[in-house]
């Protein structure tokens, strides 16, 4: 089987997965002890794009001590949400960029424990768009945007 994942040696496989494992569960303590975390930023993103929809600022939305502070275009992907309840925003980014991940990962070679990369992880927990973005990369061709390769 071709790929980066194989090119590694069962033992660094091993410690990988391992270090991976350890790094993970250490960037989920917060969500743990505030499960208010989980999603959050995907429903920061959605309610920034409601306030898009709305005419009015995105860039303050949030709860008092989190504002939105993305770019104007990082909203767009969340427009679809926008009359959801936040929940449901929550459980939808969270699945959406699992799913997206694996495919990802598998995509480029990279044997299954790489899910459990530490800012992968983070990025699914919180909601965040950016493994979106890693899927419209990996997937190539006119979604990925223009080359720049001459």
């Amino acid at each position: 089987m071709s790929g980066l994942g194989r090119r590694l040696s069962p033992s660094w496989d091993l410690a990988l997965a391992t270090a991976f494992l350890i790094g993970s569960g250490w960037t989920l303590m917060p969500s743990l002890v505030y499960p208010g975390l989980i999603g959050s930023h995907a429903v920061l993103y959605t309610a920034a794009a409601q306030a898009m929809v709305a005419g009015s600022d995105p860039w303050t939305v949030g709860p008092h001590a989190t504002i939105f502070a993305g770019p104007p275009t990082m909203p767009l992907s969340f427009l679809p949400f926008v009359a959801l309840p936040d929940l449901a925003i929550r459980v939808a980014w969270i699945a959406i960029d699992a799913a997206v991940a694996a495919w990802a990962l598998r995509r480029i070679g990279l044997p299954g424990y790489w899910i459990a990369f530490p800012p992968i992880v983070q990025t699914i927990v919180l909601g965040h768009p950016e493994v979106l973005l890693l899927g419209l990369l990996v997937a190539g061709g006119a979604v990925s945007g223009p080359s720049i390769l001459v």
